[in-house]
């Protein structure tokens, strides 16, 4: 094996070596033992609120009261009148047809180049 350090190497080199190897075995202690880059980060508390649990019949009560008083008997079944379809009839003061605009001339055609006389 050959030797890490030959006797030609100068002082500042190996001082480098060891420097670099200290330091960098320093952060992989502190990245394995620390666990700086591998903490999982803190949740938020989670804040609850008390809740209550109601009847089907509490329910329904609370929402008719809520509805107030509604339609009783065989109205409440019927369906209400449905919207007329658009007649052909003009109303005052409503929409009007227009007819498409004309265009003036073709879009794709050029105008004749004007050339200057020599």
């Amino acid at each position: 094996m050959a030797d890490p350090f030959p006797p030609l190497e100068t002082r500042e080199r190996r001082i480098g070596l060891w420097v670099s190897a200290a330091a960098h075995g320093s952060l992989i202690l502190w990245v394995a033992l620390g666990g700086a880059l591998f903490r999982a980060p803190q949740a938020p508390t989670l804040r609850m609120a008390p809740v209550e649990t109601m009847s089907a019949s509490d329910f329904e009560a609370m929402a008719a009261a809520s509805r107030g008083a509604g339609p009783l008997g065989e109205e409440a079944a019927a369906t209400p009148a449905q919207p007329r379809p658009p007649s052909a009839e003009v109303i005052a003061g409503g929409p009007t047809a227009m007819a498409p605009p004309v265009p003036e001339a073709d879009p794709l055609a050029l105008p004749a180049p004007e050339f200057a006389g020599e």
